[in-house]
């Protein structure tokens, strides 16, 4: 079993090695070309997003027209201390009324805006 970390999505699985496929050498030396992001000003209500909460991200995302307003950069706590994060405002423009992700969110009660505790 083999510990994964996918930098498209951020995503981490345990896969086993014959899921696994050799990268042909001429990749093997590029680099990393992503950059890690999350909204600005919210947190996941339950402390992590549950499937559904990114289900629901990624209904709202796939296909759509973005504008990203980045607010804010800050640094990797627990890895590499060099890796920015970049905070984005993340504003569908695909209609002509703007829709702002992380107010769905916040109004659909999957997240808090940071600094908030959940009461229950």
């Amino acid at each position: 079993m083999i510990h994964v970390c996918f930098c498209d999505f951020g995503d981490i699985a345990i896969l086993r090695s014959d899921q696994l496929k050799i990268l042909p050498a001429k990749y093997r030396q590029l680099r990393k070309m992503s950059i890690q992001a999350k909204l600005h000003g919210i947190t996941a209500t339950h402390g992590d997003w549950s499937l559904e909460d990114c289900l629901r991200f990624r209904q709202l995302t796939v296909g759509q027209k973005f504008v990203a307003s980045i607010k804010r950069i800050t640094y990797d706590k627990l890895g590499s201390p060099d890796t920015p994060i970049l905070e984005l405002e993340l504003i569908d423009v695909t209609t002509d009324e703007d829709v702002y992700i992380h107010e769905i969110l916040l109004k659909e009660q999957r997240a808090i805006k940071n600094g908030e505790v959940e009461s229950n």
